[in-house]
């Protein structure tokens, strides 16, 4: 499989894009594993219930973060569609899930608005083709 060719903004976009999916993914393995070793870590908590369950779905997310950002820098765009649906769903789980800590809600919400922004707006630029349909084309 040949690369495409990518111009030097859009391997800093890349670069920025993997940087903050690297980053969300510690995010999710920080809070995971706090939910894991300290059961006392979403005590209050009305919605989640069950620490060990949230602290594996944590655990399986940051995986998927990090598994996402090696295949941005491969330049899969299954990858990039992959990526936004985690992203989302990264937001949906700091909304419902990480009441009790407000910060680490509005820490890994803008993140994950941040990838998803970046993945929508700047995504094609890491999947430049080159003009090959036209080769054989007579006339």
């Amino acid at each position: 499989m040949v690369r495409p060719p990518v111009d030097r903004e859009s391997v800093g976009i890349l670069g920025f894009v993997v940087a903050m999916l690297v980053l969300s993914g510690l995010v999710k393995l920080l809070l995971g594993l706090t939910e894991l070793l300290r059961s006392a870590a979403l005590a209050g908590s009305p919605v989640v219930g069950d620490r060990w369950a949230a602290g594996i779905v944590a655990l399986v997310l940051a995986g998927l973060y990090f598994y996402v950002a090696y295949g941005i820098t491969q330049h899969r765009e299954s990858a990039r569609v992959m990526g936004i649906v985690l992203a989302i769903i990264g937001l949906l789980d700091h909304l419902v899930a990480d009441n009790v800590a407000t910060t680490w809600v509005l820490l890994g919400g803008a993140i994950d608005l941040i990838i998803i922004y970046a993945l929508c707006v700047h995504g094609e630029r890491f999947y430049k083709t080159t003009d090959t349909d036209d080769v054989g084309a007579m006339g």
